[in-house]
């Protein structure tokens, strides 16, 4: 299982998601779906679905 960079939620590479590989520094970026990487430029506590991450990660 890998953990999604964006949004935290974990899934299997295998049959979900998208990897992404930086060519220049090497930095892999594993994102479940889509819309995790779309968003990814934008700040997370704006993003309803991936505040609730970030507040259960909290507690």
């Amino acid at each position: 299982m890998v953990k999604c960079t964006y949004c935290g939620e974990n899934f299997d590479p295998q049959f979900k998601g998208v990897i992404i590989a930086d060519s220049i520094t090497g930095a892999v970026r594993n994102y479940c779906s889509s819309k995790c990487r779309k968003n990814a430029n934008r700040k997370r506590t704006k993003k309803k679905w991936a505040t609730a991450f970030e507040e259960k990660k909290k507690s």
